[in-house]
């Protein structure tokens, strides 16, 4: 039995991506994995340059910065089924 194709689309939306995974089924399109990715931890800053870094001096804002950072880096080096909200889009 072959394997049909896969098409992956992501969105970024800033803390979170939506990832879209279709294939064909029957000569239609069929959407195989519709899920939201989280790509920063709870409870930090989404833009941290762009707004929470206001006002703060050079030293909190780099180190809010490089929190926020290490946080994707972390969320990026978890598994894909452990990143994967349970909760379809």
């Amino acid at each position: 039995m072959a394997i049909a194709p896969v098409l992956m689309g992501v969105a970024d939306r800033n803390r979170w991506t939506a990832l879209v995974c279709v294939s064909v089924k029957d000569g239609s399109p069929e959407v195989v994995v519709r899920r939201r990715v989280e790509l920063i931890e709870p409870g930090l800053p989404k833009q941290p340059y762009e707004h929470e870094t206001v006002g703060m001096n050079t030293v909190e804002a780099e180190r809010l910065a490089q929190e926020v950072r290490d946080s994707a880096v972390h969320c990026a080096k978890r598994r894909p089924s452990k990143r994967f909200n349970k909760k379809k889009l």
